[in-house]
């Protein structure tokens, strides 16, 4: 990365964990500068029998496919509010591309820009 320019930092991230999302977020911040692009790509994704699986399997996958894609998003996108620019990708694997938008998390930054930049 930095033969073509580009500075990089990897931090160990649990994303279930606030203070650890906090921690990224600092981290990044202070090493980096501004969030201009957040991609949310943590994720698991369990192969089970529906009756197999338990509920730390359930809730396990919500939290980590689901919940800290917001969270994170929630945290980052005030700044590129400010500046009137930044981007989020979300990867998500199996299902969970079809719970984002049930839970009308797809397209939200998009309209949150809209209505920014209407102002």
């Amino acid at each position: 990365m930095e033969a073509l320019g580009v500075t990089a930092i990897a931090t160990v991230c649990d994303v279930v964990k606030p203070e650890d999302r906090a921690r990224l977020i600092e981290r990044t911040e202070t090493e980096l500068g501004q969030i201009d692009i957040l991609v949310n790509n943590a994720g698991i994704e369990r192969v089970r029998r529906f009756e197999e699986a338990s509920e730390a399997d359930f809730t396990d996958t919500l939290s980590i496919n689901l919940e800290a894609p917001i969270l994170l998003t929630r945290a980052v996108v005030p700044g590129m509010l400010a500046r009137k620019r930044g981007h989020v990708v979300n990867i998500a694997p199996g299902l969970m591309p079809r719970l984002l938008k049930l839970f009308g998390y797809s397209g939200v930054f998009e309209r949150v820009m809209d209505a920014e930049q209407a102002q």
